[in-house]
């Protein structure tokens, strides 16, 4: 679908096309979804819109007249987001509260708040799947109470780490994520990430098992040197650019007044 910016031609065109973003956004803002959903939604109504706009103009009505004429095609802005609403699947709304979905973001996002979301993200697929792991350690007899929290909350640090250097090495490399263009950062975050998690691994032998093998202590630099090395291939990089488009793309969206919201 055509991408359409507030900010590329200047003129009644931009204008109109400010119109009928804030008609859609009006109908899309109250709804409880993902980031990713939301943004569907909105290309989705926007280019319906933007046709009924198009057909208006074409029957001879000027700019003014054809906004109207669409938006009153189209349909109130309420009854389209109640429309919206009766048609979302469950997981659509449960989804919403997942943190790396969540709708509700600050443009642009900086690189911890990034980690931050993805990291509790994380920590709720932690507390489904971990809980019950720790709990057949502990019932089995092969961990104490004591061991087993510390074995969860260790993991949950050491996703953090890693997270570190994932985020923090992409974003230094692109120029995005809240980072500039650096491989000094790169290096920074991928060293960061690195003793993060050595000091997680250590942790791990002096208070959970201390028969753990010496190739796990590997990880803290295998994890950097598989993130560089993802990199290279051009599936990665097509995935990088379009979270960055799409999230000034969201951007757009989130910046729109709304004047009687």
């Amino acid at each position: 679908m055509e991408r359409f910016r507030l900010d590329h031609e200047p003129g009644t065109g931009s204008v109109s096309m400010k119109e009928l973003m804030i008609h859609v956004e009006k109908a899309v803002r109250p709804l409880q979804i993902s980031q990713l959903r939301r943004s569907r939604i909105r290309e989705e109504l926007l280019g319906h819109l933007t046709g009924l706009y198009e057909e208006e103009l074409e029957n001879g009505s000027d700019s003014k007249q054809a906004i109207a004429s669409a938006i009153a095609r189209f349909g109130p802005a309420t009854e389209i987001s109640g429309n919206l609403r009766r048609t979302l699947p469950w997981y659509a709304v449960v989804g919403s509260y997942i943190p790396l979905l969540a709708p509700s973001r600050s443009w642009p996002e900086s690189t911890f708040r990034i980690m931050m979301r993805g990291w509790l993200t994380g920590i709720l697929f932690w507390v489904i799947v971990g809980v019950p792991w720790c709990f057949v350690l502990y019932a089995s007899g092969r961990r104490s109470v004591g061991e087993v929290a510390i074995l969860w909350s260790l993991t949950a640090v050491q996703g953090l780490a890693m997270l570190v250097s994932w985020v923090g090495m992409i974003g230094a490399t692109h120029g995005t994520y809240g980072q500039p263009k650096s491989k000094l950062r790169v290096c920074g975050f991928a060293l960061a990430g690195g003793i993060g998690q050595l000091a997680v691994l250590v942790s791990f032998r002096i208070l959970i098992s201390p028969e753990m093998s010496d190739w796990t202590f590997i990880l803290p630099v295998g994890c950097p040197i598989a993130i560089v090395l993802a990199m290279r291939f051009s599936v990665f990089t097509t995935a990088v650019v379009s979270d960055i488009e799409r999230s000034a793309r969201a951007e757009e969206w989130e910046q729109l007044c709304l004047i009687d919201e």
